[in-house]
């Protein structure tokens, strides 16, 4: 039976949720995402026709969903974490809609609300996470909600482009609007809207601590880090459902490649029995080095395409220990 967390000494005013519950609501901000992130590269090809062009919209529509993101704090001491999370909720419900238009402009408002929906959903619930667990809590409910977010990107990206295909194009993107939906019933459902979720502090401009960030090595570090798994996961995420399309292998394979490198994250703890062994550093070092020098050979097996999508399995499995 997992631990239950009181979140206010006034249990009368506020409700109790279990971590394994509070672990589950995670599923809500990542599984409509990971059902479309990799069905939306495929899409924008068929609109763009080409790779190239696919990227410029990418670093476009980035950019303008990092600037709709700056607003998140400014939302979230306004309305507060359960109302960042619904504001999430309506954002992903709505790109659901204006992706089954099927014209470019109303496809980047889409993916510009997809990016707020989910960074929205993500930080309210950060937010619920800071107030009902407790530090000494945070390993058993660490773990639990990694597992939930995992079973979400294994799955979704399979899922959704075998509906698309399979089934209607217009099913991925009504299940990804119920799921939002179910968000707005959950919320009250479980008391959440009545849990005082301390909201995001007032601070000054960001832009001013950045020297200051960088003057510091382990700071540097940890973001050098944390920027080149992103930037891995980015590239798998969107590039290799393209790759399989255009080197014939189709889109449902491309979505299986998908699911398939991140379920094997589950690995994890293994990799963490074989860093403490080895040291951390050693492993990292490691992992680095490999995963680039699989991803350099990418260019002399993508000619093959299914040497191409073992190349890019491979590559998952030696970016997890990141």
């Amino acid at each position: 039976m997992s631990p239950q967390v009181t979140t206010s000494s006034d249990q009368s005013a506020e409700p109790t949720i279990g971590l394994w519950t509070m672990g589950s609501l995670f599923v809500l901000s990542t599984f409509p995402r990971a059902l479309l992130i990799s069905l939306l590269p495929v899409l924008a090809l068929r609109m763009l026709g080409t790779p190239e062009a696919v990227s410029i919209l990418y670093t476009l529509v980035s950019a303008a969903g990092i600037a709709a993101s700056i607003c998140i704090p400014t939302l979230g001491r306004t309305f507060g974490a359960s109302g960042l999370v619904l504001l999430g909720a309506i954002s992903m419900m709505a790109c659901g809609v204006l992706f089954l238009v099927g014209t470019l402009p109303w496809f980047v408002v889409g993916m510009i609300l997809y990016l707020f929906g989910y960074a929205a959903m993500e930080i309210g619930l950060t937010l619920f996470v800071l107030k009902v667990v407790k530090r000494d809590e945070l390993t058993f409910f660490e773990p639990r909600r990694v597992i939930f977010m995992v079973a979400s990107y294994a799955s979704g990206p399979w899922l959704g482009l075998t509906l698309a295909t399979h089934v209607a194009d217009w099913v991925p993107f009504a299940l990804c609007t119920a799921t939002a939906a179910i968000t707005l019933l959950v919320v009250p459902l479980i008391g959440l809207n009545r849990i005082d979720a301390a909201p995001p502090p007032k601070s000054s401009n960001p832009l001013r601590y950045i020297r200051r960030f960088f003057s510091q090595p382990r700071l540097r570090l940890a973001w050098g880090l944390t920027l080149g798994r992103a930037a891995w996961w980015t590239m798998f995420f969107i590039y290799t459902p393209i790759y399989a399309v255009t080197y014939g292998l189709g889109e449902v394979v491309g979505g299986a490649i998908v699911s398939a490198g991140v379920a094997i994250v589950w690995t994890v703890p293994l990799w963490a029995r074989l860093g403490r062994r080895i040291g951390l550093h050693k492993m990292l070092s490691w992992s680095f080095f490999t995963v680039g020098l699989v991803m350099i050979s990418m260019g002399l097996t993508a000619e093959v395409a299914w040497l191409g999508a073992a190349t890019l399995i491979f590559a998952a499995i030696v970016v997890t220990p990141l």
